[in-house]
């Protein structure tokens, strides 16, 4: 993501990266969730052999 910050391929304003950013963080805060919640009532689909 990174490379599209370069604005000789790419053009946009400070709002529209601050829209971005949020929307990356707010996914990021949900996956964040997911492997702090306790995930014993759900379907267990995929573990780790020992």
């Amino acid at each position: 993501m990174k490379k599209l910050s370069n604005k000789k391929y790419y053009s946009y304003t400070t709002a529209q990266v601050n829209e971005m950013m949020s929307a990356i963080q707010s996914a990021m805060d949900e996956v964040k969730k997911e492997f702090l919640t306790d995930t014993t009532e759900k379907k267990k689909v995929f573990t780790f052999s020992s």
